[in-house]
């Protein structure tokens, strides 16, 4: 069983199949759904279901109780327009919206699924925000608590090639780059920032929720948007991990544009990356609106950084001559399995001396 509270404070207990919840108009308004402790360790997994309406300018959140430490938390959203969706402890929740570093922020367009690993025992939230929202959104969410052998069965399911749970899940994208690659764990978040744009520093990824919207809005697709939204991650990301690698570069926009075309090469994603750039060379009225929404030319892929990018994935030889930077960098799990089954851009020789680096005795 999971516990609900309605607005008016009454508590109703319902089969975990049949959770369906409607309360009255408050702002902000919190759903309560409990996962009690002695639970979780005797079934070791709990799921429930949520249906949640959410008017514009205003947040609903749902409350998991008890969670242990080290727990697994996975969330599966689909919800008919844009929300976002924040994972926070009861504390943080106090001081909401100033929620410095969330468990997970994510702006949501239709369907997303993510995982949180909980840090501490206690309470937490999920948050569903349509604070810059326009319209009422209509959303689901499948809530799955699993502890043991069940959290890592719940963590293995969760497919690399799932393309399109990446680039809507923001949140998502600094797991997978972190099955990929070595670096100080960075959030990247969605944010209200009064305009459109994207951008990093020490404090991580930030992509504006007035950067959605006008990047949406222009696209008028799903599948583009969520593109463009990706590239724009990969490449902020791209100033800060090679910052942290020490590259001197890491602040060239060219290069970052470099370093994100070259992550969708060899994540298998190239053909989606050139699908957007040809549309945005083919569509010259979409540049033009996105020009004039971030008021210059300078917006995620204009004309001139569009031709880059192409020129970029089609140069097969590119990504191999990438290897330099990303090897030294790559988790030894992925170099292990490069060894055994080589990409085509892979450089093995690379691979090898990098693998038998490590496995040298600490001096």
């Amino acid at each position: 069983m999971w516990t609900n509270t309605s607005g008016d404070g009454t508590i109703r207990h319902v089969p975990l199949q049949a959770i369906r919840v409607h309360m009255k108009r408050l702002f902000p308004f919190l759903l309560i759904v409990l996962l009690p402790w002695t639970q979780l360790v005797q079934a070791k997994s709990q799921t429930a279901s949520v249906s949640i309406e959410v008017s514009a300018g205003q947040y609903k959140a749902v409350r998991l109780r008890t969670l242990p430490r080290d727990a697994a938390v996975k969330v599966d959203i689909s919800c008919d327009k844009g929300v976002s969706v924040l994972f926070i402890s009861e504390d943080q929740y106090k001081e909401y919206p100033d929620i410095p570093r969330p468990l997970f922020h994510s702006m949501v367009h239709d369907r997303s699924t993510f995982i949180v690993t909980v840090p501490a025992e206690g309470n937490y939230l999920l948050v569903f925000d349509n604070s810059a929202g326009d319209d009422t959104v209509k959303l689901v969410a499948a809530i799955t608590g699993a502890r043991g052998p069940d959290r890592d069965l719940l963590q293995g399911s969760r497919r690399t090639g799932q393309g399109a749970n990446i680039s809507t899940d923001l949140s998502a994208i600094g797991s997978e780059l972190g099955k990929v690659f070595i670096f100080s764990p960075f959030p990247i978040i969605a944010k209200r920032c009064a305009k459109p744009g994207a951008y990093s520093g020490s404090d991580g990824v930030v992509i504006c929720l007035e950067f959605v919207k006008a990047i949406s809005d222009t696209m008028g697709s799903k599948e583009k948007t969520a593109t463009v939204l990706l590239f724009t991650a990969y490449h902020e990301a791209g100033h800060i991990l090679l910052s942290q690698w020490g590259y001197p570069f890491y602040d060239n926009e060219e290069i970052a544009d470099e370093f994100a075309a070259m992550l969708f090469v060899m994540l298998g994603q190239r053909d989606r990356l050139s699908a957007l750039t040809e549309y945005f060379l083919s569509n010259p009225a979409s540049n033009e609106l996105l020009a004039k929404a971030f008021k210059g030319d300078r917006h995620p892929l204009s004309l001139d950084r569009a031709r880059s990018i192409v020129r970029l994935v089609k140069e097969t030889g590119r990504l191999k001559r990438w290897q330099v930077i990303f090897v030294p960098h790559m988790q030894t799990a992925l170099l292990e399995r490069m060894q055994k089954n080589p990409p085509d851009w892979a450089d093995s020789v690379l691979v090898r001396k990098e693998l038998a680096l490590r496995k040298q005795p600490a001096s």
